[in-house]
């Protein structure tokens, strides 16, 4: 079983041999999954069935990401299904909010910001 945890810009992969030899390895690069932008949340559900999770980051500074993996690397696909906005996003929460028993993304965040006469 191998075990993931995802950091702000850096991914993570549980690298020890047994739950008692506890270790991780940055593998974000490996994954094509760095990134350089505040993430402040982060979500992983299977969206589409495939067995294979995906992943939705929020970030406070750049658009919001949302990874699907192909083969061994992850790709970003949030323009394509429309959750690439820029909004000062801070946390991700997944939930069948209008019943239909698909999950639905909730992403909250700042209003955007005006900074003239300031």
């Amino acid at each position: 079983m191998r075990i993931a945890i995802i950091f702000t810009a850096m991914f993570w992969l549980f690298a020890g041999q047994a739950r008692s030899q506890i270790s991780f390895t940055e593998k974000g690069l490996d994954y094509f999954m760095f990134q350089q932008d505040w993430s402040c949340g982060v979500a992983i559900i299977d969206l589409n069935d495939d067995a294979i999770a995906e992943i939705v980051v929020a970030n406070n500074s750049d658009r919001n990401r949302l990874y699907f993996r192909f083969d061994t690397l992850y790709t970003d696909l949030a323009q394509q299904y429309g959750v690439n906005q820029t909004n000062h996003h801070h946390s991700i929460t997944i939930a069948d909010i209008d019943k239909d028993i698909r999950p639905d993304l909730y992403i909250s965040g700042d209003p955007p910001y005006s900074y003239e006469g300031r």
